[in-house]
């Protein structure tokens, strides 16, 4: 795999290839080929055996044909030019192994040679400055191939970088995950940094962390390459967190008096009391007057009450394949048994396939009219099923109950 870790200067870039890239890959046994700034004496003794620390090209520099260059000189007045040679550490294939014939293929790779006893992976690769050894014009077309077959060795790269536009592009297409790094000075801590997992370069942002340094990891490289120790950066001193902003602090204490102001008045509606509705006052009853008699009334019966009315349930109208569409693509049939082999698509294309039995199991009930037609049932729904499975791009499923349209 060919990861891709993207980082402004002080960023935590090299903070974040040590602590979760080579130290992790040196305790699992694995070998380490880098151009990073270890500091060596600072690693136990087997893991160093695990390291191995590149300052130049393992490719020697072209020796100049000096009876060449005089004879030009003498003939045409001019030396040939100096050839253009990278002497970064992994600019030349020579760097990622020796050269190989595979018997199988028939093909020579580059490959190195070292596999993990138990595991059988190859080294890890962690590539500092990526641009300098990789740049977009000038990487040799046996670097870039060996990029693009990197797993026939079981190697995996790590790249580092401050800008990706610098570096070959062939190689960054190649890229599954990138990591970017920014220390989060922004937010006033200058003992942490942000990381964001993206898919690729420029792709989906997968996920967020905020990450504190752990100065145990310090003492195994120099953040500085071209300082001899390691250094400390200047602190950004105009920079005020949050928290410490007058307009924070102004918030803070605006709310504090608004919560003082709503608990201690009639305006704190947790403690608004409702009105209790006055009873009506009974009027008295008003005094009876005598009537000459009458006679007494006949006792009418009321009819006894309807029933009330139950409104009529509809059909439960779903079934496990609501939404989809069901085609027979086959039929099979032998002395003891047949079925039929059914299609399920979506939006026009095929999705996957079920057996008649396979149906059956799911609750549907299948009657078979002929081998093109079949009746289909599941509880309530009911839908016959043809032979029109689609091929390339039709508008399948308007037999099925509950397709949208």
């Amino acid at each position: 795999m060919i990861n891709l870790l993207l980082g402004a200067p002080g960023g935590g870039k090299s903070y974040e290839a040590v602590a979760f890239h080579v130290i992790p890959a040196l305790s699992e046994g694995r070998r380490v080929i880098t151009n990073l700034p270890l500091l060596l004496d600072a690693f136990p003794p087997e893991w160093r055996a695990l390291l191995d620390i590149r300052r130049r090209t393992m490719k020697p520099r072209p020796v100049i044909d000096e009876v060449k260059a005089a004879f030009m000189f003498k003939r045409f007045g001019t030396t040939p030019g100096e050839q253009s040679f990278n002497a970064n550490p992994f600019a030349n294939v020579e760097d990622y192994g020796r050269e190989e014939y595979d018997e199988e293929t028939d093909l020579t790779r580059w490959t190195d040679p070292w596999r993990h006893p138990v595991t059988g992976e190859g080294p890890l690769y962690v590539i500092d400055e990526c641009h300098k050894a990789l740049p977009a014009r000038g990487t040799p077309i046996a670097v870039e191939e060996w990029f693009a077959e990197h797993r026939h060795g079981r190697a995996d790269v790590l790249l580092m970088t401050q800008s990706h536009g610098k570096m070959n592009r062939a190689i960054k297409e190649l890229v599954q995950l990138c990591y970017r790094v920014r220390k989060a000075v922004h937010l006033g801590f200058e003992d942490r940094y942000i990381r964001k997992v993206l898919d690729g370069v420029g792709g989906t942002e997968m996920n967020e962390t905020t990450r504190h340094y752990d100065p145990a990891f310090f003492k195994y490289y120099r953040s500085h390459t071209q300082s001899t120790t390691a250094g400390r950066e200047a602190a950004a001193k105009d920079i005020v967190p949050i928290w410490k902003h007058w307009t924070f602090k102004g918030a803070a204490l605006m709310f504090l008096i608004f919560i003082v102001i709503v608990s201690t008045t009639d305006m704190n509606i947790l403690k608004m009391k409702t009105k209790v509705a006055d009873k009506p006052r009974s009027k008295p009853a008003p005094i009876a007057q005598s009537s000459p008699a009458k006679p007494p009334a006949t006792k009418v019966e009321a009819p006894p009450p309807a029933e009330p009315l139950v409104a009529e349930s509809k059909p439960d109208k779903s079934h496990p394949l609501l939404g989809l569409g069901l085609h027979i693509s086959g039929y099979l049939k032998s002395a003891s048994h047949s079925m039929y082999l059914f299609a399920v698509s979506q939006n026009g294309q095929a999705v996957y396939t079920l057996n008649e039995d396979e149906l059956v199991r799911s609750g549907y009930a299948v009657r078979s009219m002929n081998d093109c037609i079949a009746e289909v049932s599941f509880e309530a729904v009911k839908f016959y099923v043809t032979c029109d499975a689609p091929r390339v791009s039709v508008n399948p499923g308007s037999n099925m109950p509950g397709k949208a349209s």
